[in-house]
């Protein structure tokens, strides 16, 4: 996963879980030196118990979190969207306004937002 992301031009490095050794993740998660993690699972009992600790240190910290493999080139895409250029935020009232809803059923209304 390092790999990915350092050949799209993100600073990435690869780190011990905490049964490998230390320093691992878990220390560099507590010390504020992890912005973004990927985390995956080679479904060894240790590493299913690690990811498990690192997962709730990550929410703890509120640092991201990539738990699939199929995340990360779909996050490199985002931070690539997100140095390329300004969010624009509008509220979802407003999103529907310029919309032209015909209908208000609750049907109507899922078939739309499945479509954004």
């Amino acid at each position: 996963m390092a790999q990915v992301l350092e050949l799209a031009g993100i600073p990435a490095e690869r780190v011990l879980k905490m049964h490998e050794g230390w320093p691992h993740a878990g220390d560099m998660i507590a010390n504020g030196h992890i912005q973004l993690m990927v985390i995956t699972s080679s479904g060894d009992p240790l590493d299913q118990i690690d990811g498990r600790q690192l997962r709730r240190m990550a929410l703890a910290y509120k640092v991201l979190i990539i738990t699939i493999i199929a995340g990360a080139p779909a996050s490199v895409e985002a931070i690539r969207s997100l140095k390329s250029s300004t969010i624009n935020m509008i509220a979802l009232q407003d999103y529907f306004e310029a919309e032209t809803v015909t209908s208000s059923s609750p049907k109507d209304l899922q078939f739309m937002s499945s479509s954004v």
